[in-house]
Parts: C-alpha cells; structure tokens; sequence
C-alpha cells in the first residue's frame, strides 16, 4: 500500500496517478479527504491543517495533483511525483518524502 499524506492551501485536493504499470486515472481524479490531525501534528512548521490523505493498494505509483480546477502540483522539475516502493509518504511545498513508521506494538 502507498500512503499519501498532502498539505496544500486547496479546499479540495484531487490525486492523478498511475498505479504499477497501469493506466493513468480517468477524470475525474481521486479525491482526497482531511488526514487524520494525529498523525501530522508534529510535522515542523505545521499547523496540521489543510493535511489531505489517501491510501492507494500499490507498490509503486506516479502522480500529480489538482485542485480540480485549474492549478496543478507536480515536482520542482516539473514532472510527475514518483513512488518506488510501499509505504507512508507526506508532501509539502513540492518535497516528497517517505516517512518512517515505529514498528507495531506486540
């Protein structure tokens, strides 16, 4: 599973992607709902508003994201964001990055 975790100043944030090798999303794209607070309260210099999340069952995905109207996020050299491999992933300010989870309690 790829966990996606977006700060934006958009109301509404929507997901284009590509998951393993497949077809790109038809529009309209995903909609991503609030992240759980919990979980991005203590990212630095945040807030923990505007925090958007998805769940995606892949291993890998490429992606960009909208506001469903005219703007667009992609990464710094303008080209889609990748992910390589499952996990949890935040974004924010155009900075992809994988986040490292506490192993699971017994």
């Amino acid at each position: 599973l790829v966990r996606l975790q977006y700060r934006t100043a958009w109301d509404k944030a929507f997901l284009h992607f590509s998951a393993d090798g497949r077809e790109w999303t038809p529009e309209p794209v995903w909609l991503m709902p609030v992240a759980d607070l919990n979980l991005v309260d203590h990212e630095p210099q945040s807030d923990s508003s505007n925090w958007k999340e998805i769940v995606i069952p892949a291993s890998e995905m490429q992606f960009v994201l909208t506001n469903g109207q005219d703007k667009w996020d992609r990464s710094s050299d303008g080209e889609n964001y990748i992910i390589q491999h499952p996990g949890l992933y935040r974004l924010h300010r155009g900075l992809l990055r994988e986040i490292d989870c506490p192993p699971a309690s017994p």
